[in-house]
């Protein structure tokens, strides 16, 4: 079987190992193994503390971004919610805007087609009279 290698927080872990000391934590080995050839376990625990140090200043750097970002996007959330009022009272000057030129457009356009019928009534007219004279 092939040995396969993981290192979380500088140990190592051989998964394909038979054995009862295989794996994190199993086994005759205790906490900690070391599965590199050539290092022992101070120099392996140096460096786990070096990698979980790297880790955690990572991580902590990524939780201040994550913290920022949070409050950029609740700034931005407060913001969008005084536009949403703003817009939503735009939507109520546009529609009273609408109403009224729908009623003054819908009366002129009343009285045009009230004067066309008018204008065409008389031509009508106009034109009955003189079929009749001639």
């Amino acid at each position: 079987m092939a040995s396969h290698r993981n290192t979380i927080f500088g140990t190592q872990i051989s998964s394909g190992a038979s054995g009862a000391g295989a794996g994190h934590g199993g086994g005759y080995g205790g906490g900690r193994q070391s599965m590199a050839p050539g290092f022992g376990a101070s120099t392996s625990g140096q460096s786990g503390a070096a990698v979980k140090a790297r880790q955690i200043s990572q991580l902590h750097a990524q939780l201040t971004q994550l913290s920022n970002n949070l409050a950029d996007t609740e700034n931005l959330l407060r913001m969008t919610s005084v536009q949403a009022e703003c817009m939503r009272g735009l939507g109520s000057w546009h529609g009273g805007l609408f109403m009224a030129a729908s009623k003054v457009l819908g009366e002129e356009s009343v009285q045009s087609v009230q004067a066309q019928q008018v204008v065409e009534q008389q031509q009508g007219a106009q034109s009955g009279q003189g079929g009749q004279q001639r």
